[in-house]
C-alpha cells in the first residue's frame, strides 16, 4: 500500500476503512458499487448510500465501493500492473459477482471504460465470460442507454432500491451457473434490460411509498473532504411543477414525501452516528413539501447547533418565518433558480416565477442577515430571444442593489430525453458565446460573480445525452486517446474531441438538431403524447399548473386510486386511467 500511495494526490481517496464502512470478508453474493468519478464526488451520492445499506443488511450479500482513481493513480496502477480494487476488502473488481455503476452524468462515460479496464474486465459485454462479473448500470443517464449499449450486461431503469434485492437474490440462486442463464434471469425482472437478448419494452421501477424504504442512517464518513461533506436526508422525491427542461422532474414522478417526524428521527440518529455538524435536505423542490416550513422549524429546534443546507428553493418561497428560523446560528448559502431572465421565457419553460417574487424573497433573506446568495440561469432555451438573454443582466443589475454579494451560475441548455424539449435543437457553440458576451456587456453590477459553463463541454454533453449506439465508437475512441476525467475542466480537451468526431464520422449535427427518439422502448411513466402536448404549450407560452392542484394527465401515477403520504398524513389521489 505504501508503494501505491507514496506521492499520490489525496491518498485518503484510496485508504478505505472510513467510519461507517461495512466490511464483510465473505458472502454468497458480492456486489461492488461504482461511481465513475473521483471519491469526493461519488461519496456525495445518496443513491449509492441507499443501495449500500440495503444490500449489506442482507445476510447473504455484501456491497463494497470503488471510484474512478485520479489521473496519477490510474497511471501508477498500470505501471505497477495492479488491478483497481474495492475500498472495503481490497478485492480486485474482476473477482466480484456484480458490478453496479451509477450513471448520472454523460461526461463520465469514458470513465466507465477506464474503470473496467483498470479492474481487469473486458469493456465490451459480448467479450465477457462466465468468470467475469455481471456489469449493470443504473441512474438517470440510463433512460437513454444507447451510447453505452455495447458495454453493460444489463440496465436498470428507474429507482434502484426497488429492484436491487431481486437482482441479488437472483444471483444467489444462480451462483455458479453459466453467464447466459444469469442474463436471461435478469432480463425477466421488471425494469431490467439485457441488450444482448434483444430489444424489449422496459417499464421503470419506482418506490410507491417513500417511507416504506429504509433511508441510510449509518452513512459513511469520508476520510477526506468531499463535495457534500454533511449528513444528507432525502425529504421528498419527485416534483409537481413540470419545468419543461428538467428530466428529473418527469422521470421521478409522482411526488413522494417523508413525514416531518421521520425527517427528524433520521436526522437525530444520523447526526449522532456520523458526528457531522451540518445537515443537507435533499428535494427537487423543498418548499413544495407539504410540511414546509414546519420540518425546518422542527429540525432547528431539535438541533440548534447544526447548520442546515437547503437545496435550491423557489424564488417565491422565502418568507419572514423561514428566513428567521434559518437565520439562527451559522448561515449557509440560499440558492434560487430563476433559470431565465424574463417572465416570458419562464412561461415557455413552465417556471412560473415572477420577478417581483424573486426580489421579495431576496429582500426578506437580506433583512435576516443573508449577505450571500446563489442564482442559477440557463441560456440557449427553446424560444429564447436576445431580449431574454439580456434580461439576465437586467435582473442581476436590479438584484445587486438588494444583496451584498451574488454568485451566479449560467449554463448552456442541453435537451434531454423524456422532457417536452427532447426533440428541440441544441444551441451551437458560437451562438452561446454571443449570448455570453451579451450578458457580460450589459452587466453593470460589481458585486456579482458570474461563472459561465463552457459551451464546448455542453456540446459534447449534448452528443452523449441524445446519442444512439453509434456514439459508443466516439466514447471508445475518446477513452483510448486518454480523454478521461472529462467532467473536470482541467482535463477536458475539446480540440481532441473535435478530432475524434471527425475520425469516427459521427453525424453530430443530426443529434444536435433532435428529432430522433431511439429510446422509445424505455417507459419512464410519463406518456409521450403528454410530452408533445407540453411542447406545443411551450410554443405558445402556456403554463401548465402544478399538478398538486389537479391531475394534468401525464400518466406517471398508477391507474387505480393510490395512497401517498403527505407530511405524515395519507391522501388518496384519483388519477386518469393509464
Amino acid at each position: 500500500m505504501i508503494e501505491l500511495l507514496t506521492g499520490i494526490e489525496k491518498p485518503g481517496r484510496y485508504t478505505g476503512e472510513e467510519w461507517g464502512a461495512v466490511i464483510k470478508q465473505s458472502s454468497e453474493v458480492s456486489l461492488c458499487l461504482i461511481y465513475p468519478d473521483l471519491y469526493e464526488v461519488g461519496m456525495s451520492n445518496l443513491g449509492q448510500k441507499v443501495i449500500y445499506e440495503i444490500v449489506n443488511n442482507l445476510p447473504f450479500a455484501s456491497a463494497e465501493r470503488a471510484y474512478l482513481p485520479g489521473v496519477d493513480m490510474c497511471k501508477r496502477l498500470r505501471r505497477l500492473r495492479r488491478p483497481l480494487c474495492s475500498l472495503e476488502t481490497r478485492r480486485p473488481l474482476f473477482e466480484f459477482d456484480l458490478l453496479g455503476f451509477t450513471l448520472e452524468y454523460e461526461l463520465d462515460y469514458t470513465n466507465v471504460l477506464e474503470i473496467l479496464d483498470l479492474g481487469g474486465i473486458p469493456i465490451l459485454a459480448q467479450k465477457r465470460g462466465d468468470k467475469d462479473p455481471i456489469v449493470i448500470a443504473g441512474g438517470t443517464s440510463t433512460y437513454n442507454p444507447y451510447p453505452l449499449l455495447p458495454v453493460f450486461d444489463a440496465f436498470v431503469i428507474g429507482e434502484g432500491e426497488e429492484v436491487i434485492v431481486e437482482i441479488v437474490e437472483l444471483m444467489k440462486g444462480l451462483k455458479g451457473a453459466e453467464r447466459e442463464r444469469k442474463l436471461k434471469g435478469l432480463n425477466e425482472i421488471q425494469g431490467v434490460w439485457v441488450p444482448q437478448l434483444g430489444r424489449k419494452r422496459v417499464e421503470r421501477r419506482w418506490v410507491k411509498e417513500l417511507n416504506e424504504k429504509n433511508h441510510p442512517v449509518k452513512q459513511i464518513v469520508p476520510n477526506i473532504e468531499v463535495i457534500h461533506d454533511r449528513f444528507t436526508i432525502e425529504v421528498s422525491r419527485g416534483c409537481t411543477r413540470g419545468c419543461r427542461f428538467c428530466q428529473a422532474g418527469y422521470i421521478y414522478r409522482p411526488v413522494r414525501e417523508r413525514s416531518i417526524q421521520e425527517i427528524i428521527d433520521i436526522a437525530s440518529e444520523g447526526l449522532q452516528f456520523t458526528g457531522w455538524d451540518e445537515l443537507s435536505l435533499l428535494s427537487f423542490s423543498l418548499s413544495d413539501h407539504t410540511g414546509f416550513p414546519d420540518f425546518i422549524i422542527g429540525l432547528k429546534e431539535s438541533f440548534p447547533d447544526i447548520s442546515i443546507s437547503l437545496s435550491s428553493i423557489r424564488g417565491d418561497a422565502i418568507s419572514d418565518e423561514i428566513a428567521e428560523v434559518m437565520g439562527r446560528g451559522r448561515k449557509t448559502t440560499i440558492t434560487i433558480a430563476p433559470e431565465a431572465g424574463t417572465e416570458r421565457l419562464r412561461n415557455i419553460i413552465n417556471k412560473d416565477i415572477k420577478d417581483d417574487d424573486i426580489f421579495r424573497s431576496l429582500e426578506i433573506a437580506n433583512r435576516y442577515g443573508w449577505n450571500h446568495m446563489k442564482l442559477y440561469f440557463m441560456v440557449g432555451l427553446p424560444g429564447e430571444t436576445e431580449e431574454d438573454v439580456i434580461g439576465i443582466s437586467r435582473l442581476l443589475n436590479r438584484i445587486s442593489g438588494r444583496i451584498k454579494y451574488l454568485n451566479v451560475r449560467i449554463s448552456p441548455f442541453v435537451p434531454r430525453p423524456f422532457t417536452p424539449f427532447e426533440y428541440s435543437p441544441q444551441e451551437g457553440i458560437e451562438g452561446l458565446k454571443r449570448k455570453k458576451s451579451f450578458i457580460f456587456k450589459n452587466l453593470k453590477a460589481r458585486n456579482v460573480n458570474v461563472k459561465f459553463r463552457s459551451p464546448e463541454i455542453a456540446f459534447i454533453e449534448g452528443i452523449l445525452t441524445r446519442g444512439d449506439e453509434a456514439v459508443f465508437h466516439l466514447i471508445e475512441r475518446a477513452w483510448r486517446k486518454g480523454l478521461t476525467h472529462q467532467a473536470w475542466g482541467e482535463h477536458f480537451d475539446f480540440t481532441e474531441w473535435e478530432r475524434i468526431i471527425e475520425e469516427t464520422g459521427i453525424d453530430v449535427e443530426r443529434i444536435m438538431e433532435g428529432g430522433s427518439r431511439h429510446w422509445d422502448n424505455i417507459d419512464c411513466g410519463v406518456g409521450e403524447k403528454y410530452l408533445k402536448v407540453e411542447m406545443k404549450k411551450a410554443d405558445r407560452g402556456i403554463i401548465t399548473p402544478d399538478c398538486i392542484t389537479g391531475c394534468t394527465g401525464c400518466l406517471a401515477c398508477p391507474g387505480d386510486p393510490e395512497v401517498y403520504r403527505k407530511a405524515g398524513e395519507y391522501v388518496s389521489v384519483r388519477v386518469k386511467e393509464k
